[in-house]
């Protein structure tokens, strides 16, 4: 876009010089004509052909040079829309800037949340490596705690349940009634 916009403006400004030479050039050859024709009016007298002429000239270096003119304001109007596109291109060339900058801040962002994110999943990945350690003394310690509550209930259930003196023998282990032997659980 810039590129072709300065190519634009230095199209325009070679046109102007150029309509600018042609002005000049006309501006000159007519006050040449016009300085002729006030020297010598003895011989526009004597040659009223001649001077016909030199007014036609006259008259087409006038036309020649309102075209000019009418060129002339054309390529400034030209020049002025040129200026103008640069002026609105800048504008959208910062607009753009101001976007690319908000996309990397974004970016940045990201990256970093992503960052985090990572450091939460490796945290997360470690605790349950060490989850399943945890898990296995927590259900040793619970084996172990059940197997003391079952025997504490076993002793527990043995010492309650009524067991009548009279069959018990104390020298004679044989005769001691299943419902009444440690460890047993009356059904």
């Amino acid at each position: 876009m810039k590129e072709h916009s300065s190519r634009l403006i230095s199209e325009y400004n070679k046109k102007l010089n150029e309509l600018r030479e042609e002005n000049d050039r006309l501006k000159e050859s007519l006050s040449a004509s016009h300085f002729v024709t006030q020297e010598s009016p003895c011989a526009k007298e004597d040659d009223s052909s001649n001077g016909s002429n030199s007014r036609k000239n006259v008259e087409i270096l006038l036309a020649e040079l309102e075209l000019t003119s009418s060129e002339l304001s054309q390529v400034r109007e030209n020049h002025k829309e040129a200026l103008d596109l640069i002026s609105s291109l800048k504008n959208e060339v910062s607009e753009l800037n101001e976007k690319v900058v908000d996309r990397d801040r974004i970016i940045e962002e990201a990256r970093g949340h992503m960052r985090s994110l990572e450091k939460i999943s490796e945290q997360l990945a470690e605790s349950s490596r060490e989850e399943p350690k945890q898990l296995h003394e927590f259900t040793s310690e619970n084996q172990l705690y059940e197997e003391a509550s079952t025997q504490t209930e076993a002793a527990h259930c043995t010492n309650t349940v009524g067991v009548s003196t009279e069959s018990i023998q104390f020298e004679d282990s044989e005769n001691i009634p299943i419902f009444a032997r440690p460890g047993t659980i009356n059904t």
